[in-house]
């Protein structure tokens, strides 16, 4: 494998990655415990390059205001992320949060919450649990909104019974 540099993973380098003699690694992570899977980086890279290419998209709907650069395609991909009608509309909520991490600078939360975006991706949590342990004020902004009370009907489903 050829060396693995800022300047190749550009948005790994801004999201706090630690790129040092041809490697990279999450800061404080152990030594030896670097990503060498090439697959990897890319992937991670293009989930950063998702946020940003979404990212006025995400802080119009959101904050209701945005300095980033104005991308009619990556409002029309994060407009069809966020509608229930997709099926992925909680996958668009887990993108809020990564981009609600990255301009509040928190940068350990947005790398572990594109941890458990692939994990979700995975199928190893459902994105409900990831944006739910992200930012739960998201899950419920979702919630609330007017569905003719089908998610409330979902809620209650996925209760436990009450115990006799």
């Amino acid at each position: 494998m050829k060396d693995i540099t800022a300047d190749a993973y550009p948005l790994m380098a801004a999201a706090g990655y630690v790129f040092t003699e041809g490697r990279v690694s999450a800061p404080g992570a152990a030594a030896g415990d670097h990503i060498t899977d090439e697959r990897t980086l890319t992937n991670i890279e293009g989930r950063l390059d998702n946020i940003a290419y979404m990212a006025r998209a995400i802080d119009l709907y959101v904050e209701g205001r945005s300095d980033a650069e104005p991308n009619l395609d990556g409002t029309k991909q994060f407009m069809h992320l966020i509608d229930d009608a997709s099926g992925f509309a909680m996958r668009g909520w887990l993108y809020v949060a990564l981009r609600r991490f990255q301009r509040m600078g928190r940068l350990d939360a947005l790398r572990a919450g594109l941890g458990m975006l692939f994990a979700a991706e995975k199928g190893i949590m459902s994105t409900r649990d990831a944006v739910q342990a992200l930012a739960p004020d998201l899950v419920q902004m979702h919630d609330t909104r007017d569905d003719e009370g089908g998610k409330a009907l979902d809620r209650q489903r996925q209760l436990p019974e009450p115990v006799s």
